[in-house]
């Protein structure tokens, strides 16, 4: 998932002619759960961006990170970008994240969750905001 969205995808748009592919958006949010990683690689973690009660939002992680969990896949709608430099991840550190579809209110059943929700249907706007970039 990360290899398509991070290396193929671009690629795909360079051969079928896009002159100046976007760069990723990268955000910051407050973590809300503990991250673990080890110096020494960039990390792309699955996560799920949030909005809280006070309007701020927090991302948390997916849960288990493997190549082969499809649940931490289909629940996920950003990467945490973990550099290379970084170690564990204590809760209330902000950090930097990737949207997966763009910056878009959710649907009414989503509880919060921030991104692209399929239940508006095809043809139906979504309502999308412009954030700060980090």
């Amino acid at each position: 998932m990360v290899t398509f969205c991070q290396l193929v995808r671009p690629a795909l748009r360079a051969l079928m002619g896009a002159v100046e592919p976007d760069p990723p958006l990268l955000l910051r949010a407050t973590c809300a759960t503990r991250l673990r990683k080890s110096p020494g690689r960039l990390e792309f973690q699955r996560g799920v961006l949030e909005r809280q009660e006070s309007g701020a939002y927090a991302v948390r992680s997916t849960g288990h990170q493997g190549a082969g969990v499809l649940r931490s896949m289909s629940e996920a709608n950003c990467f945490i970008v973990l550099p290379l430099e970084q170690g564990d991840v204590e809760p209330g550190t902000k950090s930097k994240w990737q949207p997966f579809a763009g910056w878009c209110e959710p649907a009414p059943h989503d509880r919060g969750r921030v991104g692209m929700s399929y239940a508006h249907g095809p043809g139906r706007a979504n309502s999308c905001r412009s954030p700060s970039r980090s």
